[in-house]
């Protein structure tokens, strides 16, 4: 599995950054949201539970998915901003 950064885009009011990523998982399934997580996370040298994965899907009969994600500077402002369903997938 390969995740590649496609756009970053800071929101300083906010206070975190949109990040819309491509994950290339040839010879295998759609990648669970944890792992995607733990690559992005490892990528923009933030903790994981900075990070919400809004949304994870594959592209029709390619082995390529596309997603959105939101990484935040504190647990703070993300229990302030994200749904709590969102929270609670990303466990």
């Amino acid at each position: 599995m390969k995740v590649e950064i496609t756009e970053k885009v800071e929101n300083p009011l906010l206070q975190r950054a949109e990040i819309k990523f491509r994950v290339d998982h040839s010879g295998g399934p759609t990648p669970k949201r944890l792992d995607v997580r733990a690559q992005l996370a490892s990528q923009l040298g933030v903790p994981e539970e900075f990070v919400v994965i809004d949304k994870l899907a594959s592209m029709y009969g390619r082995q390529m998915a596309s997603g959105i994600a939101r990484v935040y500077g504190s647990r703070e402002g993300l229990e302030e901003l994200e749904p709590k369903y969102l929270l609670t997938r990303g466990l």
